[in-house]
């Protein structure tokens, strides 16, 4: 079998045959990554075409032709996003999610295509950055270098994104499982989920996932849910249409276009450019950035006032008096005693300034006009110290799946908040919310899969090792079969 570098270089030097098997090895590959992100067939066909017209008129420039796949990928993930933001801008916003019969009774339980195809539209919650980064990492099996080439990130970046993406797709499934099974037996989850369809959004999953980790009929139901990265990684690969072969080869731009297409500012190694920050983005740190520049401006103008405010008011009359006699020519200004071991400033440009002498017992002030500041006395420092929530946790690290571990944690600093006990296990998730034990929390473990993975203890329900809420160190865990 010809390697992806024999063919990469031969189809550079103008070998159509290679560009064709070029296509053939990787078409269905890249038809499945821009329908993911699109989530429409004809415009992820669009894509498809644009992103091998696109390389054959940059394979030349690929320094490392047998990164064949992450580069190709690389390029139709950046035209699939390019195109969904365009649509995006000429489109009414809308949710783009799935709706979930809440009721289905010749469901018993997920096999086959039904799990398949529940697992594929719950990820049509996610973003499109989401989606990419799951089929890039869960489904061809891109990590390190590979994986952040082609997401167009940065490796940090990627990590913390792809494990966020998993998470929220786990939960995705979740909550359309247990929206369409769990409302029967139970009238608060009914409450949230009112309708008869709901969207998966962001919100309704947030929602359903606090409502299930602290509901007795729901956390079974939550906990028990298929592992939706296992469904994902084993379903058959999306076919890319048979009549767009031949599309690809006759497209005109391969024979008419002497320039490589694709935009500017691609890299050295022949990738496209990584991934732009999202203007709203951009354009929300400017607008903040306004507004304290607004504020300090504010602040600055408002303090002058209240000094021109301080020396203009009229003479307080618990005290007096200015002293005319007592004057200094110093065109600077300075501090010298008074009476009473107070002081008072004096200034001017080349003229006199008195010094103010206040009865006993009296602040001293300044006559209006007279130039002089009145002195204030020193205000007392003081400090504010809030320190962050920290979270020290405690717990196994091996176990069994029909063994329950004890896990406990403990909070330092910041205000106490609920905690949420997470595992993450040979790619399944769960979570439960952890009960108050004297001063700390405590909570069982249980893991029903075999493998190496982790646990943490969270402020934030969902099971996203970096999420929003603070976290506790990540501990690892072994979990082995019972016998």
């Amino acid at each position: 079998m010809v390697g992806d570098a024999e063919l990469a270089i031969a189809a550079a030097g103008g070998d159509r045959d290679s560009l064709a098997s070029i296509y053939d090895r990787y078409a269905d590959t890249v038809y499945e990554l821009c329908w993911a992100v699109l989530r429409d067939e004809h415009e992820a066909s669009d894509v498809v075409q644009a992103t091998f017209v696109i390389a054959a008129t940059r394979l030349g420039g690929l320094r490392d032709p047998d990164r064949l796949k992450p580069w190709l990928c690389a390029i139709a993930r950046r035209e699939a996003i390019r195109r969904s933001s365009k649509r995006a801008r000429n489109r009414p916003s809308q949710v783009e999610a799935l709706a979930v019969p809440v009721i289905d009774d010749s469901a018993d339980g997920l096999i086959g295509n039904d799990a398949v195809n529940l697992v594929w539209d719950a990820a049509a919650s996610l973003t499109e950055r989401e989606r990419a980064l799951v089929v890039l990492n869960v489904r061809q099996g891109f990590e390190g270098a590979d994986l952040a080439d082609a997401a167009g990130m940065s490796s940090p970046q990627v990590s913390v994104m792809s494990s966020r993406a998993k998470s929220q797709l786990a939960i995705a499934v979740r909550t359309a499982l247990l929206i369409r099974d769990g409302r029967r037996g139970c009238p608060e989850l009914s409450s949230i989920v009112p309708h008869a369809h709901h969207a998966l959004d962001g919100v309704t999953r947030k929602r359903v996932a606090r409502h299930a980790q602290s509901c007795e009929n729901c956390e079974p139901k939550w906990n028990a849910s298929p592992d939706a990265l296992g469904v994902l990684a084993a379903a058959p690969l999306l076919g890319a249409p048979a009549a767009l072969k031949a599309k690809v080869l006759d497209d005109p731009r391969l024979i008419s276009t002497s320039r490589p297409l694709g935009g500017r500012g691609w890299q050295r190694d022949g990738f496209p450019p990584p991934e732009e920050r999202p203007r709203r983005r951009v354009y929300a740190a400017l607008a903040a950035a306004v507004l304290l520049l607004g504020v300090a401006v504010g602040l600055v103008l408002a303090s002058d006032n209240n000094t021109q405010h301080l020396v203009a008011r009229d003479r307080d009359p618990t005290t007096t008096v200015v002293d005319e006699s007592t004057t200094t020519t110093t065109p600077t200004t300075s501090v010298v005693p008074v009476d009473g071991g107070a002081t008072a400033t004096t200034a001017g440009r080349g003229r006199t300034a008195p010094t103010v002498r206040p009865r006993a017992g009296a602040a001293a002030t300044v006559r209006p006009g007279s130039g002089g500041v009145a002195p204030t006395a020193p205000r007392p420092a003081t400090t504010t110290t809030s320190g962050a929530l920290r979270i020290s946790a405690a717990g196994p690290s091996s176990m069994t799946t029909c063994s329950p571990a004890s896990v406990s944690a403990s909070t330092t600093g910041g205000p106490t908040r609920p905690l949420y006990l997470h595992y993450n296990v040979g790619g399944s998730t769960g979570s439960r919310n952890m009960q108050p034990a004297g001063s700390g929390w405590a909570a069982q473990l249980s893991v029903g899969s075999a493998g190496q993975g982790s646990w943490w203890v969270s402020t934030d329900p969902s099971t996203a090792a970096y999420g929003s809420g603070t976290t506790s160190a990540s501990h690892a865990l072994t979990v082995t079969a019972c016998a």
